[in-house]
């Protein structure tokens, strides 16, 4: 693990955004292991539906083109 992406310097930057936000308090060590694990649990989350997307679009282009036309209000879909 870098030192970026270490549990204090998380802990830390989540600090300086809670501090902006008007969060005030000394934050304990469980609650930066909190913040830290809830952080990647995020990014792990947005990295599989992002994942998931493009797979579904690489297998069925056709329905998910016809998916777009039934919920659009147009009924058609952009080319590509």
């Amino acid at each position: 693990m870098s030192s970026e992406t270490s549990p204090r310097k998380i802990c830390q930057r989540v600090g300086v955004f809670r501090a902006a936000a008007g969060e005030g308090g000394k934050k304990t060590a469980a609650d930066c292991a909190v913040d830290y694990q809830a952080t990647v649990l995020m990014w792990n989350l947005q990295r599989i539906d992002r994942m998931i997307i493009a797979l579904i679009q690489h297998v069925r282009p056709a329905a998910v083109a016809a998916l777009i036309r039934h919920t659009s209000k147009y009924g058609e879909t952009e080319p590509g």
